[in-house]
């Protein structure tokens, strides 16, 4: 089975990703979330999610593992894999070669399937600041 690699939105504003942030936004401690760009083509189970935070610090501040997808329609089950001790910042990531898609969107979406390329250049970017992290 391939994994995907997903770039997953998470804004406090909203239901859900707020109380995942402040109450469960432990490594290893199962949540789950809802949002945008779920549908028949969200993450599956052991898919890799490239978490930015998408306010208040505009940044990659973690990874976490889809566990599957959950029993109410647009839901996700995770676990959070790690905190990034250093976390990745919008202006560093806006300024990536191959990550152009990603900086039109920016925060549309939920999940956002990532491409070969853009996995890769994000990859580099996370272990340059936080070694051994993917």
């Amino acid at each position: 089975m391939k994994r995907n690699a997903w770039w997953f939105v998470c804004r406090p504003q909203y239901e859900g990703t707020r109380k995942w942030l402040l109450s469960n936004f432990l490594v290893g401690r199962r949540c789950d979330t809802s949002g945008k760009g779920i549908g028949r083509e969200g993450p599956e189970t052991g898919d890799l999610l490239i978490c930015y935070l998408a306010e208040p610090s505009s940044a990659i501040v973690a990874t976490a593992v889809a566990l599957r997808k959950g029993e109410q329609k647009n839901r996700v089950d995770l676990r959070l894999r790690q905190l990034l001790r250093i976390p990745l910042g919008w202006p560093t990531i806006r300024k990536t070669k191959n990550l152009s898609r990603i900086r039109r969107m920016k925060s549309r979406q939920t999940f956002t399937k990532l491409e070969p390329k853009e996995f890769t250049a994000l990859k580099r970017l996370v272990n340059k600041l936080n070694p051994n992290t993917l």
